[in-house]
């Protein structure tokens, strides 16, 4: 055998155990030998003793079944259950593409044995939900996350759909200090510094990631580091209604002690509930008051009530009038 044959004859037994064994599957030192063939390299069969070994003082967790003279990985890095949440998470998120949603998970059951792939691929489903239909998702994150490595400001272009579902681009080539990637609402945003805005409160915006195009690095170094370094990012985060805009405030909300499971859901585990009477409880979170937030309180009828700060909840008073005063003559255009 050549020397570099010999030197690749322990990289393919790797392979082959990751590929073909799991811990329903083994393989004999028979079925090494025809392997090794296949790949132009003879092994005698004692030799393929002290290779498997060599790949057990590794660290391969190879198993050798003394009754049916096999041997099998049982451990990986992932294990298949592991895997299958990842797939499910990337298959059903809205803001891959189907295509990238395929690639992922393509690349993900390249982690498994391939029997094991064979069964999470009967038992991948892309969800039955709206998907990104744009392909520089990816092509965006890499930029963004480079240009934040290299600590550079980006430009770009930002588009929203008319009403004929085609992209049309802002007129405006936004030139941005990015500062951090963001997941809400199954959907990325970038959270970046606009030193063309002149009031200060609004400097820093969110963008859509999937709404970007053209986005390429610049020379200039990023600004607003300062400023963001003022920026309680985990409070930031843990508001909700967030990407949307306005001011975060804390506001305290009323709900029946049967609607618990709802408030934890959207604001999670980590809340306070405090009892209000028998039959109810207040929580106090931080929320990014604008439309949005006014919206799910509306649609959900009697089950919340903003409690306060009072201007919260005049806003949500003057939104009901003011959707209420569009309805009054339904037959008017």
């Amino acid at each position: 055998m050549k020397a570099y044959g010999r030197k690749l004859k322990l990289l393919y037994l790797k392979d082959f155990f990751e590929k073909k064994t799991d811990e329903n599957h083994g393989v004999t030192i028979k079925d090494m030998q025809k392997y090794l063939q296949e790949c132009g390299i003879e092994a005698e069969r004692k030799a393929l003793y002290e290779d498997v070994d060599a790949l057990q003082s590794f660290g391969m967790d190879i198993d050798h079944e003394e009754y049916q003279k096999s041997y099998r990985l049982l451990s990986r890095d992932f294990e298949t259950y592991e895997l299958k949440l990842m797939i499910d998470a990337i298959s059903s998120s809205r803001f891959l593409s189907e295509p990238r949603s395929r690639t992922l998970i393509n690349k993900l059951k390249g982690l498994c044995s391939e029997h094991e792939a064979q069964t999470l691929q009967r038992q991948v489903m892309l969800a039955n939900r709206v998907k990104n239909t744009g392909r520089n998702m990816h092509i965006n994150v890499d930029q963004i996350c480079q240009a934040v490595a290299a600590n550079k400001q980006i430009q770009f272009r930002y588009f929203d759909y008319n009403l004929k579902k085609e992209k049309e681009l802002y007129k405006r080539v936004y030139v941005m200090s990015p500062w951090t990637l963001l997941y809400a609402d199954d959907n990325y945003y970038l959270l970046a510094y606009d030193a063309a805005e002149k009031k200060d409160d609004k400097k820093f915006k969110y963008f859509r990631v999937d709404k970007m195009e053209q986005v390429d690095l610049l020379e200039a170094d990023r600004m607003g580091g300062d400023a963001y370094a003022q920026i309680d990012m985990k409070t930031r985060t843990k508001s909700t209604f967030n990407m949307f805009g306005g001011e975060i405030v804390n506001v305290t909300l009323r709900f029946p002690n049967f609607r618990i499971g709802l408030a934890l859901d959207r604001f999670g585990h980590e809340i306070t509930p405090r009892k209000d009477g028998d039959s109810h409880f207040t929580i106090t979170v931080p929320v990014a008051v604008g439309p949005q937030f006014y919206g799910w309180v509306f649609g959900l009828k009697n089950y919340v009530t903003i409690v306060g700060p009072e201007h919260v909840r005049k806003g949500m008073q003057d939104m009901l009038e003011a959707v209420g005063k569009r309805y009054e003559n339904v037959n008017e255009r």
